[in-house]
């Protein structure tokens, strides 16, 4: 079978009810939208976390996210995309600039070219107080706590031209535009991103306190960033038309957005819609219909890639290929971790939704309460018993701990890792 190249396009932060392929009053997001209505699959997808730090690994190597609450990547041995793909001669390479996915935790693996937006300013070996002052002067300097979705293209499509013709080639490129602060109006440079920031850092510290007026310019410039990322991305989806040959792309989210649906702001350690439902993109490079499963993990994202070669290794994935001939799967599951107290898990079938692991389970029918704001939990529903089955015998399986490693690890990262986290609000 010939090795396609292979294109993964992730996006922070990017809910599903937010693209015009899956929204009605969405942002709008037309070339988004045009591979959508290309691929041989376009729906929504469960994404394995509510939080980056455990989604995205969790999406790259096709394993549970609880394996990544108190391990860092380069912690665990099950390998990448990125390393399967390397071991049977891809060209690798990503773009980026989310401090948590940077070489720092391991991401470098597997990568020939790998790009994350740090300075390591450490590097200049200058005393202790000078390094912090310094690397405290770039961050305010910058208009963004990222590199914008211009600069991720523009170096994507650099790294493409010049590898057009060696052979098979892996792609990893990851947005941050919809992450918070969102920019209320970049027209208007420092001065919004002074303001930018101060109401993103008042909705996430003080979330009742936000105004309803506040609420809708919080949304307002979320939509606008999902925009800017769509389109920043119409160059990246003409370079790979323009120099891959055979190739497969999968757009996707590696979480979703709350915007207090549920008491709070940005995607907080919860397992509702708003922050686990993404966009699911697959277009492969055959026009067979794909008969896809309902419903879909991210964790589905891997198996199915490199299911379409004969000579990579498709062991101990724990989503499935979605082109396989019959995949027996009837729920999908997602995991996050509170700053205190046991680990969330959810189970989601085609209808319902079961969450275990807060001050109480909760139920939810999808279909006629789509916001889950009605527990049916003790109501003699008939979905309760066998998703509470199913989700007793995940937690059998595997082991789980509560906690988060990035918290309990961050005194002793540099001065420029401890800055970025902070910008963004990871730490």
């Amino acid at each position: 079978m010939e090795r396609p190249d292979i294109v993964l396009v992730t996006v922070d932060s990017l809910r599903a009810d937010c693209v015009g392929f899956l929204g009605d009053d969405t942002p709008a997001t037309p070339n988004m939208d045009a591979v959508a209505d290309e691929a041989n699959v376009s729906t929504a997808a469960t994404t394995p976390s509510s939080h980056t730090r455990a989604s995205v690994p969790a999406i790259l190597t096709s394993q549970y996210a609880h394996r990544f609450f108190n391990n860092f990547l380069h912690d665990v041995e099950t390998p990448t995309i990125a390393q399967r793909l390397s071991e049977v001669g891809y060209s690798t390479a990503a773009f980026h600039s989310n401090p948590l996915l940077s070489r720092h935790f391991g991401y470098d693996q597997g990568f020939d070219t790998f790009s994350d937006g740090l300075r390591y300013v450490e590097r200049t070996r200058l005393p202790e107080t000078a390094t912090r002052l310094y690397s405290k002067l770039i961050r305010l300097l910058r208009r963004f706590p990222y590199q914008p979705a211009e600069t991720i293209t523009r170096q994507a499509i650099d790294w493409l031209s010049e590898h057009q013709a060696r052979g098979p080639k892996f792609l990893w490129v990851h947005y941050m535009d919809p992450h918070g602060p969102y920019a209320l109006n970049r027209d208007q440079g420092y001065i919004d991103k002074l303001r930018s920031e101060r109401l993103w850092h008042k909705a996430v510290s003080e979330p009742e306190s936000v105004t309803t007026d506040e609420v809708k310019r919080l949304r307002e410039a979320y939509h606008k960033e999902i925009e800017h990322t769509d389109r920043e991305l119409a160059p990246l989806f003409d370079a790979i038309e323009t120099y891959t040959d055979a190739v497969c792309t999968v757009l996707t989210g590696d979480h979703g957005e709350e915007f207090r649906e549920h008491g709070e702001f940005t995607h907080m350690p919860k397992l509702y819609e708003e922050v686990t439902r993404v966009p699911f993109v697959l277009d492969l490079p055959h026009d067979d219909e794909v008969q896809t499963p309902e419903p879909i993990s991210s964790l589905d994202i891997v198996p199915t890639l490199v299911g379409q070669m004969d000579d990579v290794s498709v062991a101990s994935f724990e989503g499935v290929d979605l082109t396989a001939p019959e995949v027996n799967r009837t729920v999908v599951i997602s995991e996050t971790n509170p700053d205190s107290g046991d680990p969330l898990v959810g189970l989601r079938n085609e209808q319902y939704k079961y969450i275990a692991g807060g001050p109480e389970p909760e139920l939810y029918d999808l279909e006629a309460d789509p916001v889950e704001k009605t527990n049916l939990v003790n109501s003699g529903h008939e979905a309760e018993s066998e998703l509470e089955r199913l989700l007793t015998a995940h937690l059998n399986e595997h082991d789980f701990e509560g906690g988060d490693k990035l918290a309990e690890t961050a005194a002793e990262m540099n001065t420029e890792m401890q800055g970025r986290l902070e910008d963004l609000g990871y730490l």
